[in-house]
């Protein structure tokens, strides 16, 4: 007779040993794009990058998945990779609006760089790195319950390409204004070693070692 090999206190002393990741522990930061880093955009754009990361009340770990095709040579069909897919096409984040909607118009200023709300031109600048002036990086941290970094990625070559209506609601007292940014993007690597390595260096200076 053959057995369950799920054994309750195997799992138990998984859970206590390793723990669990939990979504609330999460960070967020958007590095400003070129295009508004050299005030191209006429926006207040100071700290701007902070305070994204701290008024982002929402976010997801980016998808991947592989493209298959089918082949039949005899029986039933052979199922092979053809290519990558990160799922470039649309990731939201949701921020939670200051009072003098700030935010808002950083977002709109950004979305009016990609295109000239005058001329509905598309930019095609490019900065002297190579990437669109409009492109930037977007680096999403899973941390533990002591806010260290476990886990992180970084969309690339993201910009916002759409931006959500806002409700405006008299019964909705006491309710913060949030606004959802989807962001498209060309791919997203894994950057969790590189961070770790990155903070191990800055603490070793900070202790002078």
């Amino acid at each position: 007779m053959a057995f369950s090999t799920f054994i309750v206190q195997d799992f138990v002393s998984e859970i206590r040993k390793f723990g669990v990741a939990r979504p609330t522990r999460f960070e967020v930061m958007i590095d400003l794009p070129y295009s508004l880093r050299t005030g191209g955009g006429k926006v207040e754009v100071g700290g701007i990058s902070k305070r994204l990361s701290l008024r982002c009340e929402n976010a997801v770990l980016p998808q991947l998945n592989i493209n298959v095709a089918q082949q039949r040579i005899y029986g039933p069909n052979y199922i092979y990779p053809i290519s990558s897919d990160y799922g470039g096409d649309s990731i939201t984040l949701s921020f939670v609006m200051d009072r003098n909607m700030g935010l808002k118009t950083f977002f709109d200023a950004w979305l009016h760089s990609i295109v000239d709300p005058n001329t509905f031109n598309v930019s095609y600048n490019i900065n002297s790195s190579g990437y669109r002036e409009y492109c930037t990086q977007i680096k999403i941290f899973q941390l533990d319950e002591r806010d260290s970094l476990t886990y992180a990625v970084e969309l690339v070559d993201a910009f916002p390409r759409n931006i959500g209506i806002m409700n405006l609601d008299s019964a909705a007292l006491n309710t913060p204004h949030k606004l959802n940014v989807t962001f498209a993007y060309r791919k997203w690597k894994d950057i969790t070693g590189e961070k770790r390595i990155k903070a191990l260096e800055e603490q070793r200076e900070e202790e002078g070692i």
